[in-house]
């Protein structure tokens, strides 16, 4: 989840909270700049429906959920 610019960086100790909210951000879409409001509830929302979403292919792919009509 690591980008190029240093307000992109991971500043955060492995295995905690905190690095865990700052990965969950950058999927919400929130890059980090001043010109973007802080990062909120909306974002984590935006976040937990991308996960749900990936996590769900990821189990199609491997054939874990089969979709039956």
């Amino acid at each position: 989840m690591e980008r190029k610019t240093r307000l992109q960086q991971n500043a955060y100790p492995p295995q905690t909270q905190a690095l865990a909210t700052w990965i969950m951000q950058g999927l919400g879409g929130w890059s980090g700049y001043k010109s973007q409001k802080p990062f909120g509830i909306t974002t984590l929302v935006r976040c937990l429906e991308q996960f749900k979403s990936t996590f769900f292919g990821w189990k199609l792919a491997l054939g874990l959920l089969v979709c039956t009509p």
